[in-house]
């Protein structure tokens, strides 16, 4: 396991997302969830304050068969003063994918 840098933030896997916050954080100031595909496969997104810097949060999230949202893979905090960033670079990534769907020859008649 590599040896994680003094101030990482730790990672916690918890059964829900109730219990993934970090502990030097204060409880979520903003909380959404995005189902990617769907029900089983949620981005969750939350702020967080964490010393005294507000966050975002980023975690992707599977539900079970329970209904539990279960994380899956590595939180991901980003600053707020990186978010417009984000920002831009996910409308960019939108722009590009529409640009090349009209593109793509049309066979859904066939599919019908």
């Amino acid at each position: 396991m590599p040896d994680k840098k003094k101030g990482a933030l730790p990672e916690h896997c918890a059964s829900t997302i109730s219990n993934t916050k970090n502990t030097e954080s204060t409880s979520p100031t903003f909380e959404r969830r995005i189902f990617t595909r769907r029900s089983e496969r949620v981005l969750d997104v939350r702020t967080h304050i964490f010393r005294g810097r507000a966050q975002l949060v980023l975690q992707l999230l599977w539900i079970d068969a329970d209904g539990t949202a279960r994380p899956s893979g590595s939180q991901m905090w980003l600053p707020m003063d990186r978010l417009e960033e984000l920002i831009s670079v996910l409308m960019e990534a939108r722009d590009q994918a529409t640009a090349e769907e009209r593109r793509l020859p049309c066979d859904a008649e066939g599919d019908a």
